[in-house]
């Protein structure tokens, strides 16, 4: 299952999308693989910094 963190930034847009969700699914899609995305990046970025403790 795919992880991810909704957050304030993103808050409206997923309000929009569950309430849309039926008629225009893609609000709802595209606000989550967003959130998917930051999530990712983040993942990311901490796991660079753990490998590579001296780049801080």
């Amino acid at each position: 299952m795919p992880t991810f963190i909704i957050t304030e930034e993103l808050r409206l847009f997923y309000y929009r999308g569950l309430q849309n969700w039926g008629y225009t699914n893609g609000y709802l899609r595209d606000t989550c693989l967003t959130a998917q995305d930051h999530y990712k990046a983040l993942l990311d970025l901490f796991q660079n910094q753990i490998l590579n403790p001296k780049n801080r």
